[in-house]
């Protein structure tokens, strides 16, 4: 997935209010999710080194500061793909998310990587991945099969 760079600060492409907003209506905030998710699972493939505790950096870097970040940078290949789903919002749908709306999914997306523990250190990429090739699991025995697979 090549992006233009887009040089533009959050602050400008967001509605200025900061305050931190409850996201876990995630079907709202769709757009900006994928782009978050989708370019790590892409980094991943192509780093395969790439562990849980390096994305929950990159996620804590963004919170502090989106912007100006190196290119090839995990976070700055994030920073510029949520900024490339923005300016799509605002120009097909009239959609301009807050500051706050931005930053909170970031915080979200970094607590639930938290949460998907393992051995590896990949339990969070692989969650990622499972969730863009549709396999989720949706049973209990799904969920128990899935956490003894990768989570472990």
């Amino acid at each position: 997935m090549e992006l233009p760079y887009i040089d533009i600060p959050l602050e400008e492409l967001t509605e200025p209010d900061r305050t931190p907003v409850a996201v876990t209506a995630m079907e709202h905030y769709a757009g900006i999710y994928f782009y978050i998710e989708y370019p790590i699972l892409l980094y991943w493939k192509k780093h395969p080194h790439l562990k849980d505790k390096k994305v929950i950096s990159v996620f804590k870097k963004l919170i502090k500061n989106f912007d100006h970040h190196k290119g090839s940078s995990l976070e700055g290949i994030i920073s510029r793909a949520v900024k490339a789903e923005l300016l799509r919002s605002k120009v097909e749908e009239g959609r301009i998310y807050t500051y706050g709306e931005v930053i909170s999914c970031v915080r979200l997306l970094k607590n639930i990587a938290k949460t998907h523990r393992s051995s590896n250190g990949r339990g969070y990429l692989h969650w990622v991945e499972t969730f863009f090739v549709g396999k989720l699991p949706e049973t209990k025995e799904e969920i128990k099969e899935y956490i003894l697979k990768y989570e472990r």
